[in-house]
């Protein structure tokens, strides 16, 4: 069962990817609403993947998702990295595109994506 951590304000998202996947059995989620501690809750949970909202709005910005992002893969290197961003965003579809070509996340998806579609992708990472 691979262990995956959520970053992300939408909870509704986060609670029904939790409820999909107990009824599946094939993933194992964690959340984590805290930057400050999204390092540590990776590593005491051992994910594998972590899955990063870019925020639309609010104090939190693109550029400082993409900065966890960073911080994740120098501590836990081993650990896929999955940005959930928005399709109406210019700016958040070009940095994401650009941080998948660097290194810096291994995929992206946009929030209008199915709940289906975001399992089968972590299920494959």
């Amino acid at each position: 069962m691979k262990h995956v951590l959520l970053f992300m304000r939408r909870k509704v998202l986060s609670g029904a990817l939790s409820r999909l996947a107990k009824e599946k059995n094939q993933l194992r989620f964690f959340t984590e609403t805290n930057p400050a501690n999204l390092l540590i809750a990776a590593k005491s949970h051992r994910v594998e993947i972590a899955v990063i909202e870019a925020a639309e709005s609010g104090e939190f910005s693109v550029h400082d998702s993409l900065r966890l992002c960073d911080e994740i893969r120098r501590g836990l290197p081993g650990c896929k990295l999955l940005l959930l961003c928005s399709e109406n965003s210019e700016e958040s579809k070009r940095l994401a595109i650009s941080a998948k070509q660097e290194g810096h996340i291994d995929d992206f998806i946009f929030y209008d994506t199915s709940i289906d579609y975001l399992m089968s992708k972590l299920l494959a990472m």
